[in-house]
C-alpha cells in the first residue's frame, strides 16, 4: 500500500489490517507486490520479516530480517513486529526478494525490478525468498 502523504510503502498480509490502514489511515492499494506473499507461519528454513515504523518526518515503513539492523535502527524506528516470514535461502520454485531504497522509501520487490534502480532506488540486498505465486 501506498502510504497517506504518497512517501512511503506499507506491507501487511493480514486482510483485516489493509482494511484498517485504507479506512482509517488513508492507506492506497497498489499492485506493487501482486503475485508475492510471504508465508504466515515459521516453517523449517524460514526467517521472520519484521515490519520497523519510522517515528518522526513522513510516513514509512522499512522491512528487516537482519536482527542486528532492527537493534541498530531502534530509536528512528519503531519495531511493529513480525508481518510474515521469508525463507533464508533459495531453493527450487522460489524468488528472491530484495529490499530497495531511495530518500526514506524502502521498497520491497522481486530481485528483478530493473525499473526501481533506473528510478534512483539503491539495492540494500536480498530480503529472503518466497514460493513463486
Amino acid at each position: 500500500m501506498v502510504t497517506a502523504d504518497r512517501r512511503g510503502r506499507f506491507y501487511t498480509v493480514d486482510p483485516a489490517e489493509a482494511a484498517t490502514a485504507q479506512r482509517e489511515h488513508g492507506f492506497v492499494p497498489t499492485d506493487e507486490a501482486a503475485g508475492i506473499t510471504l508465508l504466515d507461519r515459521p516453517v523449517e528454513g524460514a526467517v521472520a520479516v519484521h515490519r520497523l515504523r519510522l517515528r518522526e518526518g513522513h510516513q514509512a515503513y522499512l522491512l528487516s530480517t537482519d536482527p542486528r539492523e532492527i537493534e541498530r535502527v531502534r530509536g528512528q524506528f519503531d519495531d511493529e513486529g513480525v508481518v510474515g516470514y521469508v525463507y533464508a535461502r533459495p531453493g527450487d520454485g522460489r524468488m528472491e526478494l530484495t529490499r530497495y531504497s531511495r530518500d526514506g522509501d524502502w521498497r520491497v520487490a522481486r530481485a528483478d525490478r530493473a525499473d526501481l534502480p533506473r528510478a534512483g532506488f539503491h539495492v540494500d540486498g536480498p530480503l529472503g525468498y518466497v514460493p513463486r505465486g
